[in-house]
């Protein structure tokens, strides 16, 4: 000992006699050690290397470092340095363990060389953990995954709201250009913050004939692209920043009163959290970089298939895989993601995004099922299109890093990068070729349907799914209204057959048609009642009352003509009653401008048409006047006692009546857009 101490001394006034200069740093060709956790009262896992460097920034050897502990935590004991002076080897690296004391905390080591008039240093930061460190690490990556997602949900919310009935004016773009439909998939997708949630709509959508199965294609390339947005923004180094996007959010949200500052402030606030919930599971998996079981598990995943398996099925279980992104941007900013893991994860995150429109795909028609399965084929083949090219990818990615860079500061950008390039090279690839897919998709889901569609009296077109979007909700409403409406214009054509037939088969669908009209009616009505709506949006409630209204008068109208006109139509029958030759013209042409008027209501409330308010208001005058006519004219004929006018006087009546009141609702239709 006495005599290496000797040498020690004689080597230092050589060095410093010499004035040689060197420079000790932190390696970066090799793991240094630095930040490295480990129980207390326990050796650290990976020893801590110095490098000791020439002016001429090359390897010096044999350079005695002196390590010292120059902090530690307050009552900290039994800290203890393997060798408190270490050499360097040919390389220029030396290296030393240390014990940690026996009070959690932050650990300081500091390296030194004596180096003439300028002495170099560095300093390393170890972390001491208690032994049950690990429910912190189950708590604080639980509590940061929470915080994440709902973050995620938050900016949703508020990013709907916002948009508001924009949504409306989104789906109504989508025509058979596919062009506009890939933007609006990324536009959608950008709002609702998911293309799994995405996904999922356009397979209601297909399922209730809102759009075409062809037209989702183009849409579910423009959700893939969509959903890279979302990485993008995460890989953003915000962290530092959270808490100031949460409280101007907050102040937003909580004290400003207009809807659409509280919905930003909403969007914000939620971003905010985000970013929070990221910096607290980062924080917490720190420890894991010296879990050598963990660090090694991880490194199992750059095995493509193993980490194309755990990326689907993480992905499928908190479907979204924007989410698994930000989980991976964590991960990778703690250096516990390599390149090759990280490409492996990022395929397997596609492969596992269709995974909601499959589940939502149960139960629903063929081309609802097209849709998912589409989604889940563009997916597999993204898979196989950029599988083989791992490896190259992860050598360009590495060559462009510098050297000089951790990878832990560049890979977290890289990876929603890779994500970004992936689906929209694949999205270039394919679109040239929809048509053809759209082929491939009839005859991998060949349709089992054969015959006419028989139409039931369940709804088919809204869906629970969406009663927390008011604008899509609303818009499923009024289609649903619609599809009653025709149903009712049947009713209202086949009215007068068993006046002019004397037939009863016509009763039978009559009572078949009000049994599913009241049924609608029902579902419809307790449908409007559940949707949630958003800061009581005026513009919103006030079309809510308008469906709501329109429902009511076509229930009216239903009414009038399955129970008032069907009970008159069966004493009718009955008792063989027949029309006069004038009264069978005139009935037939006051039915017929009866029927004229009803259309025109609802086609002004389904297109929201202001000049067809114009007609439906002319069209009613001269309804009233025509009734007043007709009254008149069978007062006349009275006055003759002619004897078929004479028995059908009162049903006669009755007729015209029950046509004008008919009339009156469906202008009412029209009228409740004015209130």
């Amino acid at each position: 000992m006495k005599k290496r101490f000797f040498c020690t001394c004689i080597l230092f006034v050589l060095y410093t006699c010499s004035f040689a200069h060197f420079s000790i740093i932190e390696p970066k060709h090799t793991p240094s050690g630095n930040l490295q956790h480990a129980a207390v009262l326990h050796q650290i896992a990976e020893p801590l290397q110095f490098y000791v460097i020439t002016e001429n920034n090359t390897p010096a050897a044999d350079v005695p470092i002196e390590i010292s502990i120059i902090s530690t935590p307050e009552n900290a004991e039994h800290t203890h340095i393997s060798d408190s002076i270490i050499y360097t080897n040919t390389q220029g690296i030396a290296q030393t363990y240390v014990t940690l004391g026996n009070v959690a905390g932050t650990y300081q080591i500091a390296a030194s060389i004596e180096n003439g008039s300028k002495p170099s240093f560095c300093v390393y930061t170890l972390h001491a953990r208690a032994s049950n460190w690990w429910i912190f690490l189950l708590l604080g990556l639980s509590s940061g995954l929470i915080l994440f997602l709902f973050g995620i949900h938050l900016m949703s919310g508020g990013l709907q709201k916002a948009a508001g009935d924009k949504m409306r004016s989104i789906l109504s773009s989508l025509t058979r250009n596919n062009f506009i439909g890939v933007g609006v998939g990324a536009l959608i997708t950008m709002i609702v913050q998911s293309s799994g949630a995405t996904s999922a709509m356009l397979v209601g959508f297909v399922n209730s004939g809102l759009i075409r199965f062809r037209q989702t294609l183009s849409i579910l390339l423009g959700t893939a692209i969509g959903s890279t947005i979302t990485a993008q923004l995460i890989a953003f180094k915000l962290t530092d920043y959270s808490l100031g996007m949460i409280a101007v959010g907050g102040i937003l949200y909580l004290f400003l009163h207009k809807p659409i500052q509280k919905n930003w402030g909403q969007a914000i606030l939620g971003f905010g959290i985000l970013f929070f919930g990221m910096e607290i599971m980062s924080d917490a998996m720190s420890p894991l970089h010296s879990f050598q079981s963990f660090v090694s598990l991880l490194y199992t995943l750059e095995n493509p298939l193993l980490g194309i398996l755990v990326g689907t099925i993480f992905t499928a279980v908190i479907q979204s895989s924007a989410a698994f992104i930000g989980i991976m941007i964590a991960f990778a900013s703690q250096g516990l993601l390599t390149v090759d893991a990280s490409i492996a994860l990022i395929l397997g995150a596609n492969l596992g995004t269709p995974s909601t429109a499959l589940l939502a795909s149960i139960k629903t028609t063929i081309n609802a099922k097209r849709v998912a399965i589409a989604l889940l084929m563009y997916k597999v083949l993204l898979v196989l299109l950029f599988i083989g090219f791992v490896p190259y990818i992860s050598d360009f990615i590495q060559s462009r890093t510098p050297a000089s860079t951790p990878l832990h500061e560049t890979l977290p950008r890289q990876i929603a990068n890779i994500h970004t390039v992936f689906n929209i090279v694949f999205a270039i690839i394919i679109f040239p070729f929809l048509k053809q897919f759209e082929k491939l998709m009839y005859v991998l889901v060949p349709s089992k349907e054969t015959g006419t569609e028989i139409i039931t009296k369940n709804t088919r077109y809204i869906s629970n799914k969406m009663l927390s979007q008011p604008a899509i909700a609303l818009q499923l409403a009024k289609e649903e209204i619609v599809r009653v409406s025709k149903k009712i214009q049947i009713s209202l054509e086949l009215i007068m057959l068993p006046f002019l037939e004397n037939n009863k088969e016509h009763l039978h669908m009559l009572e078949t048609q009000r049994d599913e009209i009241k049924a609608l009616r029902d579902e419809i009505r307790a449908y409007l009642l559940k949707i949630k709506f958003h800061d009581n949006s005026k513009t919103q409630l006030q079309e809510l009352f308008v469906i709501s209204h329109t429902l009511s008068e076509l229930s009216h109208i239903n009414d009038a003509l399955t129970k008032t006109l069907h009970r008159r139509a069966e004493k009718w029958i009955e008792r063989n009653y027949a029309f006069s030759e004038a009264e069978y013209i005139d009935i037939k042409k006051f039915h017929a401008s009866t029927i004229q008027l009803f259309t025109a209501s609802m086609r002004f409330f389904s297109e929201n048409n202001i000049h067809d308010v114009f007609r439906i208001k002319d069209k009613a005058n001269k309804q009233t006047h025509i009734a007043l006519e007709l009254e008149k004219k069978h007062f006349v004929r009275l006055l003759k006692q002619e004897p078929l006018e004479m028995m059908n006087s009162k049903t006669y009546l009755e007729l015209i009546n029950m046509f004008k009141i008919i009339g009156n609702h469906a202008v009412n239709i029209s009228k409740a857009d004015e209130i």
